[in-house]
């Protein structure tokens, strides 16, 4: 649902080793995260600004794999547009491949590469009720997550 992933009927389900935000939005208590509006949020750079590499692979990752322009091709991927559909599995292909390489030659795990790039292209497929299919000729396509 976009929310807190560890968060599980109004618990935290990784108490012990939550992260600071959420000590200080404590998501658990009912308060809304609207109080913190006003507070000037970190950005990706201010938080890797000591580290040149990392921020080279997120503005060349921005690039190669825009989120807005991965997004637009499931919404219309869901409507069975042919190129959409095309450019969002290409896109979603390339998020794995330079995933997987940045972890092999520049040894950031998938925990700081899901802070650095955003959520992996998979999870954002099934965030919009679809999942990927790999035919016997090992073609993928899109099916509604509800489909076999």
């Amino acid at each position: 649902t976009g929310g807190c992933m560890v968060l599980a009927d109004h618990l935290c389900a990784d108490y012990v080793h939550r992260p600071l935000q959420c000590r200080n939005l404590e998501c658990w208590s009912g308060r809304h995260a609207g109080a913190l509006e006003d507070h000037e949020r970190l950005t990706r750079h201010q938080i890797y600004e000591d580290d040149k590499t990392a921020i080279l692979l997120m503005d060349e990752f921005d690039v190669k794999v825009p989120a807005d322009g991965l997004r637009k091709s499931l919404i219309a991927a869901r409507e069975e547009d042919e190129e959409a559909t095309f450019e969002a599995i290409r896109l979603v292909e390339l998020d794995q491949r330079l995933r997987q390489a940045i972890e092999a030659k520049y040894g950031y795990s998938a925990n700081d590469q899901e802070l650095m790039f955003g959520r992996e292209a998979v999870s954002v497929v099934r965030s919009h009720g679809l999942k990927i299919k790999i035919d016997d000729e090992q073609n993928p396509s899109f099916v509604p997550q509800s489909a076999d």
